[in-house]
C-alpha cells in the first residue's frame, strides 16, 4: 500500500466576471424594471398620440435589443470563464485518485490472507477430527457444497462458528450414507448412488440420476429381449416355411409317383388287352439271372443323394431291381 499522502489545497481564484454576475444582473434587472415603466403601450385617440406612439415604440425596442445584448455578452463571457475554470479543476484530485484504490487492495490482500489461514487450519481440523468421512471426500468438495450457504469464505464470519457448521454437515452426510446403505437398491445401483452422492453431496440428485440410469438399463434389456423375441418369431417363422415347403414337396412327389404308377397300370392294362385281342404279342419272359457264387457271396453297399421332389421315383426304381434293399438314413 503506498504511503498515506498530505495534500495542501489549493486556492483556485474565480473569475471576476463570475463574482460579479449577482451585481450586474442586480443592475440588469433595475435597467428592465425602469424601461417597463418608461414603455407603455395605451389606446390611441387620435393622430398625434399615433406618431408618438411609433416613436416610442421603435425606442423601446431599442432600449430591449440593449438588454437583450448585454445578456449575451455577459451569458458568452460567464460560459467561457467556467470553461477556463473547469480547465484548471479538471486535475485537481489526481493525486487522491490512487488512495481508495490501494487501501482496498491491502485490506483485501489481508482478509484473504485470513480467510486462507482460516480454511487451511478448519480442512486439517476436518480431516483429523472425521476421518471417515474425510477420507472418501475431500475438504474441496465440503467447501464447494456447503461454503456459500455457510458463509465460510466471509472475513467476518468466526471460525468456530465455521467448525461448528462443518461438524452439522457432517452428521448429515454420515446420515445420508447409513439411508444408502439400507436403501433397496442392488450393490451396483448403491455403488453408482454413492458414487455421485460423495462427488457432489445432493442425495436426491445421486438418487435421481442412479434411478433415470436403472430405468435406461431396463429399458435397454427390454428392447434386447424384443429383439431376441423378433429374431426367434422370425427363425420359427422360417422353419415353419421350410417344413411346409418340404410337406408340400413330398406330397407333390408321392402325388407325382401315384400318377406315374397309374399311368404304367393302365398302359400295361391296355397292353394286356391288345395281346388277349391279337393285336400284339406278348414279350417272351426274360429269365431271371443266376446268381453265381461269387456274387452270392459279395454285397456292394451305395451310398446316393436323392432330390426330396424325386424320392418317390427312386425307391420305385430300387424296388424294382431284385436283390436291391436299402433305407433313408437322414435329410440334408
Amino acid at each position: 500500500m503506498s504511503d498515506v499522502q498530505n495534500v495542501t489545497p489549493e486556492i483556485i481564484d474565480v473569475p471576476e466576471v463570475i463574482s460579479g454576475a449577482d451585481q450586474w444582473l442586480a443592475e440588469q434587472r433595475a435597467k428592465v424594471s425602469s424601461i417597463a415603466e418608461e414603455y407603455k403601450p395605451h389606446q390611441i385617440t387620435s393622430g398625434q398620440d399615433y406618431r408618438d406612439s411609433k416613436r416610442a415604440r421603435t425606442s423601446a425596442r431599442k432600449a430591449i435589443k440593449e438588454v437583450e445584448d448585454a445578456r449575451k455578452q455577459q451569458v458568452g463571457a460567464i460560459k467561457s470563464a467556467v470553461k477556463d475554470f473547469e480547465t484548471q479543476v479538471r486535475d485537481l484530485l489526481e493525486p487522491l485518485s490512487n488512495v481508495d484504490a490501494d487501501y482496498k487492495a491491502a485490506l483485501t490482500e489481508w482478509e484473504n490472507l485470513v480467510i486462507d489461514s482460516r480454511t487451511q487450519s478448519i480442512a486439517a481440523w476436518y480431516e483429523d477430527e472425521f476421518p471417515d468421512v474425510s477420507s472418501v471426500i475431500p475438504f474441496k468438495t465440503l467447501w464447494d457444497r456447503f461454503s456459500a450457504e455457510g458463509k465460510w469464505g466471509l472475513y467476518g464470519t468466526n471460525e468456530v462458528a465455521i467448525r461448528d457448521d462443518v461438524e452439522k454437515r457432517v452428521g448429515e452426510i454420515e446420515q445420508d450414507l447409513a439411508t444408502l446403505v439400507s436403501a433397496p437398491y442392488d450393490d451396483a445401483d448403491k455403488a453408482n448412488v454413492k458414487a455421485e452422492y460423495v462427488r457432489t453431496l445432493d442425495m436426491s440428485s445421486a438418487l435421481r440420476n442412479a434411478d433415470e440410469a436403472r430405468k435406461a438399463r431396463e429399458a435397454l434389456k427390454r428392447a434386447e429381449e424384443e429383439r431376441k423375441k423378433r429374431e426367434e418369431e422370425a427363425a420359427e417363422y422360417e422353419r415353419q416355411l421350410r417344413l411346409a415347403n418340404e410337406q408340400a414337396a413330398r406330397e407333390q412327389a408321392e402325388k407325382d409317383e401315384r400318377e406315374r404308377q397309374q399311368r404304367l397300370a393302365e398302359a400295361e392294362a391296355a397292353r394286356q388287352r391288345r395281346i388277349e385281342t391279337g393285336q400284339e404279342h406278348p414279350t417272351p419272359v426274360q429269365p431271371k439271372p443266376v446268381a453265381t457264387n461269387e456274387s452270392a457271396t459279395r454285397t456292394l453297399v451305395f451310398e446316393v443323394t436323392v432330390p426330396e421332389s424325386v424320392a418317390g421315383q427312386f425307391v420305385a426304381a430300387m424296388k424294382s431291381i431284385d436283390g436291391v434293399h436299402g433305407k433313408k438314413i437322414g435329410v440334408r
